[in-house]
């Protein structure tokens, strides 16, 4: 019995490319959350992005920052992009 739950939990799951991009986003993520200080004595009131643990990309204007990222070759989906302010928002979902 253990075995069969085994099989039928260990299914496909992601492959191997999505867990890398999954993982990569995460340690993006990682990223802003920890270089919160750096990030707003840098880049305080602008959009940053973050690919591969690197800002490669900040502007003001957000549309700007997207076309930035696209003549870099950086997909927008593929980077963490954030607000980077010294006002605390809170969203309510």
């Amino acid at each position: 019995m253990p075995t069969q739950l085994l099989k039928r939990s260990s299914g496909p799951g992601l492959g191997a490319g999505a867990r890398e991009t999954f993982d990569r986003f995460r340690h993006d993520v990682e990223f802003v959350a920890r270089e919160k200080q750096r990030l707003l004595d840098r880049y305080a009131e602008e959009w940053v992005a973050i690919y591969r643990g690197k800002v490669v990309a900040h502007h003001k204007d957000l549309e700007q920052l997207i076309r930035s990222l696209r003549n870099k070759g950086v997909t927008p989906e593929d980077a963490v992009v954030d607000f980077i302010t010294r006002n605390e928002r809170v969203l309510v979902l």
